[in-house]
């Protein structure tokens, strides 16, 4: 089948403004309202009502059996044949009432669909046919685009053609039938067209966004980039060229000596002198900015409200860790602190990694040779001593015992969990197996315990994030949602 791919328009990249710049003369401030008080103080640690680390265990709790016909497995849900259209499939196995001629997975949570009773054709208007649902098929964006790429949950990227063109700098989107393609080819064909922005909240496109040409579009909540040089807000309105915007969505505008910071929905949360730089919001915890002193020799974390709340860190902030523990970077290696400024483990690992999926509070800290488990106080649950080069993913470390790949059992402290392999979905979780007399049975089995999590009884396992799909053989499906227990 061919695919209409889109020029340019599907990199993905983080990137923010750097410098010191001032506002413009004609620049008015409209964000009068204040959110936090400066004045205020916050606590530098966060209280977390989570249980114990140590006491984390995952269960699979089964939702029920359901019977249906499967054609496509995403991220976090599927399509099935529903007479003779497509309906979609939660993670949770709900079906939506809505079906569809056309669908198309787009990112997590979003087809983009079309209810179009003719076939598609290579002419343009045969294109415009495409909308977007949710995985409960509730159409957000109508059906009315020939290819929609999703910014985040609140805007796409949509593009309508108008023309077949032989030019390939007028083209904006080209027609192909190689599986994988990152340009147009002699034999494809081009589109021109016009490219703009939805937005599901005000159910209308930005207004006096859009553009002709391949243009490199983002958002960071609700600000969109337009090729990284042009920042707006939902309403269409530019932000000043001294804007610098972080991944949370806030940005910053120095004037004079003053710099002033705004969240995502575009409101006052501060000012002050200008004697301290923001990097960067911390990306696992948005609600932390990442500023450094001109005159320090560190960085610290800012809250929302302009207050300092952690001890100058020596080295580069990488991020912030469960809202309590800060990555450092130092000397191409990485360490931990806590907001005291007190080191957990010195910047001695290539990369420390955490389950960003269940949040159990374990590290896994990797070097060239090992995998250091431990908690986040810096207790140690187990070492595996691995080969340069191994593979790690999802939580999971392995190496090859002979011709048999094994993985790291944080129970035993062993490599001892066998006929297994990745899931790659679900942290800490992996495809376990066995074989009977006639065919091949899987389930699931969780490395910190080294039990099974799902009985190994069925022809295949699907995953999902967070949740694990059994199929039974027979056309209907086990959906099970996968929960950490304190």
């Amino acid at each position: 089948m061919k695919k209409i791919i889109a020029l340019l328009l599907g990199l993905v990249m983080i990137f923010s403004f750097s410098g010191c710049f001032s506002l413009p003369e004609d620049y008015e401030d409209n964000n009068d309202d204040v959110v936090n008080d400066s004045d205020e103080e916050e606590t530098k640690k966060k209280e977390d009502d989570k249980g114990d680390a140590e006491d984390a265990r995952l269960v699979a709790d089964k939702i029920d059996n359901f019977d249906f016909e499967i054609t496509e497995w995403n991220g976090t849900s599927a399509v099935c044949k529903k007479g003779s259209e497509y309906a979609l499939v939660s993670a949770e196995g709900e079906v939506s009432e809505n079906t569809f001629t056309l669908v198309d997975y787009i990112s997590d949570g979003y087809y983009a669909v079309s209810t179009e009773k003719t076939e598609l054709t290579t002419e343009p208007e045969s294109r415009n046919v495409f909308g977007v649902a949710g995985v409960d098929g509730e159409i957000i964006v109508p059906e009315k685009y020939a290819h929609i790429k999703c910014l985040n949950d609140r805007f796409f990227l949509v593009t309508s053609v108008t023309e077949i063109t032989e030019d390939k700098d007028d083209a904006i989107l080209y027609l192909t039938d190689d599986m994988f393609s990152l340009e147009a080819s002699e034999d494809d064909i081009l589109y021109a067209g016009k490219w703009e922005v939805y937005d599901v909240e005000e159910e209308d496109v930005i207004p006096d966004l859009s553009g002709d040409e391949p243009t490199n579009v983002t958002a960071y909540e609700n600000i969109i980039s337009v090729d990284y040089d042009g920042y707006y807000k939902a309403d269409g309105n530019e932000l000043p060229d001294s804007a610098e915007v972080f991944k949370n969505g806030c940005y910053s505008i120095e004037e004079d000596d003053n710099v002033t910071v705004y969240n995502e929905d575009y409101k006052k949360l501060f000012s002050s002198k200008d004697d301290f730089y923001i990097y960067e919001s911390a990306e696992s915890s948005p609600d932390y900015f990442i500023a450094e002193d001109y005159d320090s020799d560190g960085q610290y974390l800012m809250d929302k409200k302009g207050n300092k709340v952690s001890e100058i860190i020596e080295g580069t902030i990488s991020d912030v860790l469960f809202d309590e523990y800060i990555v450092s970077y130092q000397d191409s290696k990485y360490g931990l602190y806590d907001f005291d400024g007190e080191e957990i483990f010195a910047c001695d690992y290539r990369y420390i990694e955490v389950d960003t999926q269940f949040g159990i509070e374990i590290l896994a800290l990797r070097t060239d040779t090992t995998v250091t488990y431990a908690y986040c106080d810096g207790t140690e649950i187990a070492k595996a001593e691995v080969e340069s080069g191994s593979y790690f993913d999802c939580m999971i470390a392995e190496t090859e015992d002979g011709d048999e790949t094994v993985y790291f059992n944080l129970e035993t402290g062993e490599f001892d969990v066998r006929n297994a392999r990745h899931i790659y979905n679900n942290n800490w979780c992996l495809e376990s197996e066995t074989e009977t007399d006639d065919s091949t049975k899987y389930g699931v089995v969780d490395i910190i315990t080294g039990e099974s999590l799902v009985e190994n009884k069925y022809s295949d396992i699907v995953a999902f994030e967070g949740y694990i799909v059994g199929n039974c053989g027979d056309g209907t499906y086990d959906f099970y949602e996968i929960k950490v227990e304190y």
